[in-house]
């Protein structure tokens, strides 16, 4: 009986938490997925708001798991925002964060990949298999997840960029079984880019119709998964490539088609460097037609976006600077809240401390120089139990979420544990102070 009041004395204290913790996770997961959705989508401008917005909640909540994912997915903008520079920086803060917490070691391959690509983005390929590479071995540790199909499909992308198209196509072999069990259509439009990239390599090597032919699919395959999906961003790269495939052929018109296809996309979702991209295409496609007007048109377009760009960097620099002043402010404010509970808690544990030395010594005074029924004792000694009992669990409470993960099962556990210690203790003391009654009881009587 005494056992069971512990326990639920112990599992009411944590429902409040839970059920505010409960809500917290909903709202925080609701920001992500917004995040998440306006990312796939390549509609920058929406996703920075979502994912500042995210940032700032998951400080104010203290919970360093969420604050990590809120950094890749600012990092992830930045990606977006053609600024490679500002995105590493985030996803190194996450990574930071992630340092001497195994707990949140399984968070560390998708920021290793993102810094890789970032990094290839850059023309830093050393630095970009280094990272990688990094992805892929804590990965390989764990049971597979999606990040995985992730991480191989941007190896392979990188030794593309390298001039090496036979191990890119071992990793977007690899990804493409591996994402036979995810089914992801994101990055399958990525694979079929790659894998179209990769054959027209070898086409260029080899001279074989055969491989020339399973470039022309796979661009193919490109297109229609990301028109498919609304996945804009794969949909103006894949265009973009499949024009490039045909000018290098002398089929001009085929790639003016895709080629503003992909600048058109560009253009209304603001992705600048396929802007830049098609209008320099656009360019090289009007001069080899003779077009000298529209090809000098698209070199302005190309140059103006060029200057843009430059001053967009400027910008996200200055942006970059006033988000980060931001969240040191937040994070200095929820330092300070944080500070002012613990203080709060040390007076409430001072004060439960001084309650229990009082009750003690009135207990022990009571037993030894009052005379007192029995059934008085147990009563006051069941109360100061439970209030020993409540102590213990208010000071052991933060390191039990810490090391069970806030896991049900442990935590009751631990108060199972500690039931089963203090419940001894107290039937010793109660018949330790039984005794002591009985032998004033015998002292009157005597006397």
């Amino acid at each position: 009986m005494m056992l069971a009041l512990f326990l639920l004395a112990g599992c009411n204290g944590n429902n409040a938490d839970k059920t505010a913790e409960g809500n917290n996770k909903k709202e925080f997961y609701d920001l992500y997925n917004s995040t998440l959705t306006y990312y796939k989508l390549g509609e920058s401008n929406a996703m920075l708001d979502y994912a500042k917005e995210m940032l700032l909640y998951a400080q104010s909540l203290n919970n360093d798991s969420f604050e990590v994912v809120s950094y890749k997915m600012v990092g992830n903008c930045y990606y977006l925002l053609n600024d490679h520079i500002s995105a590493i920086n985030y996803y190194f803060t996450g990574i930071q964060l992630c340092e001497n917490r195994p707990a949140l070691t399984h968070l560390l391959p998708e920021l290793y990949n993102n810094i890789g690509f970032n990094y290839s983005k850059l023309g830093v390929q050393d630095k970009a298999l280094e990272y990688l590479k990094k992805a892929e071995d804590i990965a390989s540790k764990s049971e597979a997840k999606s990040i995985n199909v992730y991480i191989l499909e941007n190896l392979a992308e990188t030794y593309l960029s390298l001039e090496r198209p036979i191990p890119a196509l071992h990793y977007l072999d690899l990804a493409t079984k591996l994402n036979e069990k995810f089914k992801d259509k994101y990055i399958q439009a990525s694979i079929c880019l790659d894998y179209g990239n990769a054959y027209y390599k070898l086409f260029l090597q080899n001279h074989s119709a055969d491989e020339l032919a399973l470039s022309k699919y796979y661009f193919e395959n490109a297109i229609a998964i990301s028109d498919a999906t609304r996945d804009f961003k794969h949909f103006s790269n894949s265009t973009l490539e499949y024009g490039n495939f045909f000018f290098k052929q002398g089929l001009f018109d085929s790639a003016l088609i895709f080629t503003k296809r992909s600048l058109d996309t560009a253009i209304r979702y603001n992705y600048k460097d396929n802007v830049v991209g098609g209008a320099n295409l656009l360019q090289k496609v009007y001069a080899a037609q003779g077009n000298e007007h529209q090809a000098y048109v698209s070199s302005l377009l190309g140059k103006k976006i060029t200057d843009s760009m430059l001053s967009v960097n400027n910008i996200n620099q200055l942006l970059a600077l006033t988000f980060n002043e931001e969240v040191r402010e937040k994070d200095a404010a929820a330092k300070e809240k944080e500070n002012q509970e613990q203080r709060i808690r040390h007076i409430e544990s001072l004060l439960i401390a001084i309650i229990l030395i009082t009750l003690a010594t009135g207990y022990l005074i009571i037993a030894r120089k009052i005379r007192t029924k029995p059934k008085v004792i147990v009563y006051i000694g069941s109360i100061g139990l439970l209030i020993m009992f409540e102590f213990i669990n208010l000071l052991v409470h933060p390191l039990v979420e810490t090391y069970t993960n806030h896991s049900t099962p442990g935590m009751l556990l631990v108060l199972v544990l500690i039931a089963a210690i203090l419940i001894p203790i107290h039937h010793r003391l109660e018949r330790f102070v039984e005794a002591h009654i009985e032998k004033n009881h015998q002292r009157s009587s005597g006397a």
